[in-house]
């Protein structure tokens, strides 16, 4: 494995220096570059998009900073054929697709475009240097340029803020929706299918917990308590789903957990399950300001944050102002209350109206990625 990432490393970076394109074919040569498993299924969402007697796609990886199993399994998980790091550079790319940022200075290509795909809708947290991440320092070159031919956004709202802020960004800005996020709205008709496959009993509000993983997150700051009261409400009509972001089981303990909670009868996600069931089937959520809960706001059902520090986020962030109009559980203690309160009151002209400012173009996002590609790519639509 050692070798692998120091192959990765060299030639990854060789080819990305460089712009190095020793060999032509017919077909546009693209690269798809994961960062983990999580991001390389962002990514092969984007394969349907490229015509195979016109394209040839390969997966392959960017250095990591821990050890990343079977590769090759990864890709054929994703339906992709994995290129080992030490063929990057044999290929004449004409197309880098990413969907997180290059974590090396200066490694971005001398002539090979680079479009950023991000892994999920953006929420505009902001990181200690006071910088959203999408807008971070990997996001220009070392000429304070952009660093990418394009930087695909969920809204026009975020892609304005990005382009106002930061001039140098401003060609680079594209409003194209995401995949996934079309992908969900489109299973919504299997809503009552994913319930019976879930075992969500009939009759039963199922509500889902959702976590990111940061330090102020709802698992880190409120997890344990909020599972005792979950696991006390459980079966008395309501039926409680936990959903942690993947970077929380690797942390000690947290596995341990879950195991707990399955153990108290609570339905929890392993970390490689797909959430579209869990969203589509869930009647409510509790949620802290992971970016699941902006796609979930849009399927139009009770949204419950727990408390957000708006000063974490960018004056400009939807996710501030969606849950500055919701209901919040402000202690765990609470939760069966504000859940039945919910249930029988709730605000859902306003959810429904900040879910309009949040994704626009529904249904769009397949048609509009194609065309920026194609634009990049200099293939007629």
């Amino acid at each position: 494995m050692k070798n692998l990432l120091q192959a990765c490393r060299s030639g990854l970076s060789s080819l990305l220096r460089s712009g190095q394109r020793p060999v032509s074919g017919e077909k546009k040569q693209i690269l798809f570059c994961a960062h983990n498993e999580l991001t390389a299924g962002y990514l092969s969402r984007a394969l349907p998009l490229f015509d195979a007697s016109r394209h040839e796609v390969f997966l392959s990886f960017f250095p990591l900073s821990h050890t990343l199993s079977a590769p090759g399994n990864i890709a054929e998980r994703c339906g992709l054929p994995y290129l080992p790091a030490d063929r990057i550079s044999r290929r004449a790319w004409d197309l880098i697709l990413v969907a997180d940022h290059v974590y090396e200075q200066g490694a971005m290509p001398a002539g090979v475009p680079v479009v950023y795909m991000p892994h999920g809708l953006l929420v505009m947290r902001l990181k200690e240097n006071g910088r959203v991440h999408r807008f971070d320092r990997w996001a220009f070159d070392a000429q304070g340029h952009s660093a990418y031919r394009a930087i695909l956004f969920d809204n026009e709202s975020n892609a304005s803020a990005a382009a106002r802020d930061f001039p140098a960004l401003k060609e680079a800005v594209k409003v194209t929706g995401c995949l996934g996020v079309d992908r969900m709205l489109a299973l919504r008709p299997e809503r009552e299918r994913f319930r019976r496959e879930l075992g969500i009993p009939e009759g039963e509000k199922a509500v889902l917990i959702m976590s990111s993983f940061y330090p102020e997150g709802l698992m880190k700051k409120y997890g344990r308590a909020l599972l005792d009261q979950a696991a006390r409400l459980q079966g008395s009509g309501r039926h409680f789903i936990v959903s942690a972001h993947p970077n929380l089981w690797v942390e000690p303990g947290f596995l341990e957990l879950m195991e707990e909670q399955k153990a108290r009868g609570l339905r929890v996600l392993d970390p490689d399950e797909p959430l579209e069931p869990f969203l589509i089937a869930a009647d409510a959520a509790v949620s802290d300001f992971t970016s699941l809960s902006l796609a979930f706001a849009l399927l139009g059902k009770p949204l419950i944050y727990v408390p957000i520090d708006a000063g974490r986020f960018d004056r400009h962030s939807l996710l501030v102002r969606l849950a500055a109009g919701l209901p919040r559980l402000d202690v765990p203690e609470d939760m069966e209350t504000v859940l039945d309160r919910a249930f029988r009151d709730y605000p859902h002209a306003f959810l429904n109206e900040t879910a309009r400012q949040i994704y626009p173009h529904p249904g769009e996002a397949a048609s509009r990625m194609k065309k920026e590609f194609e634009k990049i790519l200099r293939i007629p639509s």
